[in-house]
């Protein structure tokens, strides 16, 4: 079952949380967070989506536990493939992750150069993680999950200086290689998702307006991780591995990891199941790691009985298993729909192996 660590975080860092936490995963807490115990906090307590630990032997019943289908189990999802048919190699690579993205060197350079001290962690965290608060934010690592959340106690300003696209780009590099290393920018994508955003509410369910450059106050930018050109996909929005927030000024405001490696070493070529096999499990297998506009969307798709989802392309990639393990998916990018719902762009995975 996919698990949630918990972390307090200020009313103040509600508005960066909901800049890219995963609403579907949002949305799940929202419905069954009655069932979590509730940790001590001055203000209030959130969640930070966690990659699922499991036997590598189990991979294809990992993907299985889908939140959506956990709560609504009754729920049936059905793939329009219209005239798709993408060319499947007959095996690939699975890779053992040697060094993950959080590692006890990168923890420490974090807890440097994000403006904290070992007087500020918290006291009760379960091993192997790390949180730590002061008046200038919140830092919350875990090298068991290969995660990470920082958020900026401080308030997010109007519009400052006009921030184009390959400036934020350029400053979002710059401050991952200050706290990951050039080693680590390397492998992310050279065309990340930039999105110019107006969010002044303290509401976590009011999403970011899009703005222009001229106009907007915050700069939301999200890379995914490659191995050989195959991206890797986690439980975020839309599969990215590092998101960060920038206000005009290049300022850190928000960052969050989910997965990631600083080295990989090959430990295998797997057959892959062709496309026949991948209609046939889609519905069974697949995991929708992208989100609607909203919680009210989300909630409403949790509870719909009948999912449609007109497929557009098939991509194949990797996601982490174990928190070790990278083996092949693929990734279908499509709409979804349902009766009485919005339509959505939607991202779904489903693992590619026999």
């Amino acid at each position: 079952m996919i698990n949630f660590k918990l972390f307090p975080l200020t009313d103040k860092q509600k508005v960066f949380w909901g800049f890219i936490t995963v609403a579907l995963i949002v949305a799940v807490i929202y419905t069954i967070s009655s069932r979590f115990p509730p940790k001590p906090s001055s203000n209030f307590t959130d969640t930070i989506p966690v990659i699922p630990i499991a036997d590598t032997n189990q991979e294809n019943n990992l993907i299985t536990l889908d939140p959506v289908k956990i709560l609504n189990p009754e729920q049936k999802i059905s793939f329009n493939w219209g005239n798709i048919a993408p060319p499947i190699p007959e095996s690939m690579e699975v890779y053992t992750i040697n060094i993950p993205i959080v590692n006890d060197a990168i923890i420490s350079n974090l807890i440097s150069k994000l403006g904290f001290s070992n007087q500020d962690k918290q006291v009760g965290m379960p091993t192997g993680d790390i949180q730590l608060i002061n008046n200038g934010g919140s830092l919350f690592a875990s090298i068991k999950t290969n995660q990470i959340s920082y958020f900026s106690n401080s308030i997010l300003p109007q519009h400052t200086l006009n921030l184009s696209k390959d400036q934020a780009i350029n400053s979002a590099r710059e401050i991952i290689s200050s706290l990951f290393g050039e080693l680590f920018v390397s492998t992310l994508d050279n065309s990340p998702e930039v999105r110019h955003v107006i969010h002044l509410s303290t509401d976590v369910e009011i999403e970011p307006r899009d703005a222009s450059v001229e106009t907007a106050n915050a700069v939301i930018i999200s890379f995914r991780q490659d191995v050989h050109n195959f991206p890797i996909m986690s439980l975020s929005s839309k599969g990215e591995v590092i998101s960060l927030i920038l206000d005009t000024t290049n300022k850190l405001y928000s960052l969050l990891v989910s997965g990631g490696y600083q080295k990989i070493t090959e430990t295998k070529k797997t057959p892959l199941i062709d496309f026949a096999k991948l209609q046939e499990n889609a519905s069974i297998y697949s995991l929708r790691i992208s989100h609607s506009k909203d919680m009210g969307s989300e909630r409403g798709y949790t509870d719909v009985k009948q999912v449609k989802v007109v497929v557009k392309s098939v991509d194949l990639g990797y996601f982490q298993f174990n928190n070790s393990i990278l083996s092949p998916i693929f990734i279908i990018s499509g709409t979804m729909s349902a009766k009485g719902l919005i339509d959505y762009p939607a991202i779904y995975i489903i693992p590619a192996t026999k």
